[in-house]
């Protein structure tokens, strides 16, 4: 008898809880805003011409969403491996200045500094919190609460080294690759970087055996003969070489 009784009380609390369905209250939708992009936490965001990066919105219970770039940027759809160097392939057509994509990557064709800019609309007020105690909140505008962020990229353009060569105090013609310059044996050549297409920072000077990292460089012929050199200026993404 006590079974029954158990029995019949679980049928009941059974049907109970099927038949008060109909009176149950969906929580609130979570509203939250966050993002990522390929420079991780550091504040600036920089890459080289040609080159891309990834931004991919992790908010939820947003009401609107989208990514906006400039003139000369464009959305690429992959997948894009390691062994790429040229994107033109992967750039979506038709090609659009906006997406409604939740992640992005963007390709930069021109130097400079770039942006690309996050727009977000919620029912709720919402705040990007990030590191270093850094709050982020939403503004209130007709009624909803809007995330308005611009990420500025630093486009670097292609290294175009630029050299100054100066022998006494004057400065030698070296642009052909048939000028000679004659130095006497113990003498000194000034070897000055004024390179600033690429914004490279780190060089190497290489001639006469002599190797020089300043970007003004006393190179000392003390050895007879003839002599060849070259400057290798690099950053992170690029290089490029003059060759003297």
């Amino acid at each position: 008898m006590k079974n029954k009784l158990i029995l019949i009380a679980c049928i009941i609390s059974l049907f109970a809880a099927c038949t008060s369905s109909d009176d149950y209250d969906a929580p609130n939708s979570f509203s939250d805003v966050s993002w990522y992009t390929s420079a991780f936490r550091s504040a600036t965001l920089g890459v080289s011409v040609n080159d891309f990066a990834s931004f991919s919105d992790l908010s939820q219970g947003e009401l609107s969403h989208s990514w906006t770039i400039e003139e000369g940027s464009f959305f690429l759809e992959g997948p894009i491996t390691r062994s790429d160097s040229v994107y033109d392939e992967f750039i979506i057509e038709p090609r659009s200045l906006e997406t409604e994509d939740k992640t992005v990557h963007v390709l930069f064709t021109e130097g400079g500094l770039k942006k690309v800019r996050l727009y977000n609309v919620f029912k709720d007020s919402v705040a990007f919190k990030g590191g270093d105690d850094f709050i982020f909140p939403a503004k209130r505008e007709s009624g909803q609460w809007v995330i308005d962020t611009t990420f500025i990229v630093d486009v670097y353009d292609t290294i175009v080294p630029q050299i100054l060569i100066r022998q006494n105090g004057v400065v030698i013609p070296h642009e052909s690759v048939s000028d000679i310059i004659t130095v006497e044996a113990g003498s000194t050549l000034e070897l000055v970087d004024v390179t600033t297409i690429g914004r490279p920072n780190t060089r190497s000077w290489n001639i006469a055996g002599v190797t020089n990292t300043d970007s003004l460089a006393v190179i000392q012929f003390n050895k007879l003969g003839e002599f060849k050199g070259n400057l290798n200026l690099s950053r992170q993404g690029g290089r490029n070489t003059w060759r003297l």
